[in-house]
C-alpha cells in the first residue's frame, strides 16, 4: 500500500507543476511588444551612403532613446513604439557604439576617418530630422546629412 502512495506522490507534484507552468506562460503571453519596426537610410549631399554614424530616435520625453549604428549601406533598423520623434546622427565611437549595431566597429582604424556631422544633427534639442512611427511602424525614412563625402 505505501508503494502506492509513493508513485501517486511524483504524479500530484507533476499536475502542480504542469499546472503553475501553464499559468505563468498564460501570464506572461498577456504581454505585448509595442515597439515597430522603423528603417531608414542616412546619406550625404550627394545622396551617397554616410557610414560610421549611430542614429537615435527621441521622444519628446527625451526617456528611452532608441539607437542603431547604420550598416556599410548607409542603411538602419531599429524598434521603437508609435509616435513623433526627433532623430539624431552622431559619429561612432568606441564610447557610442550604438544599441542596434553589431560587429566591429568601422571608425576603430585611421582608414576609416569619422564623418563630419554638423553639430545641429548631434543633439535632439536642435537636430531638424523628425521622424513619425506609425501603428505599423517607418520604412523608407531617409536622412540627408549636409556634408560631402567621397566621390
Amino acid at each position: 500500500m505505501r508503494q502506492r502512495h509513493t508513485y501517486l506522490l511524483p504524479l500530484h507534484f507533476l499536475r502542480t507543476g504542469g499546472l503553475l507552468c501553464v499559468c505563468v506562460w498564460a501570464l506572461g503571453c498577456g504581454k505585448t511588444d509595442s515597439r515597430k519596426p522603423v528603417e531608414g537610410v542616412v546619406t550625404d549631399a550627394r545622396d551617397q551612403p554616410v557610414t560610421g554614424v549611430v542614429v537615435t530616435f527621441w521622444a519628446a520625453d527625451n526617456k528611452n532613446p532608441v539607437s542603431a549604428a547604420v550598416d556599410p549601406k548607409g542603411q538602419f533598423r531599429l524598434r521603437c513604439p508609435p509616435g513623433e520623434y526627433r532623430v539624431t546622427i552622431e559619429p561612432m565611437s568606441q564610447q557610442n557604439p550604438g544599441q542596434g549595431g553589431s560587429g566591429p566597429l568601422p571608425m576603430g582604424s585611421p582608414d576609416v576617418p569619422p564623418p563630419p556631422v554638423p553639430e545641429p544633427y548631434r543633439k535632439a534639442e536642435s537636430t531638424p530630422e523628425k521622424a513619425t512611427v506609425s501603428a505599423t511602424g517607418a520604412s523608407d525614412l531617409k536622412f540627408k546629412l549636409p556634408i560631402f563625402g567621397k566621390k
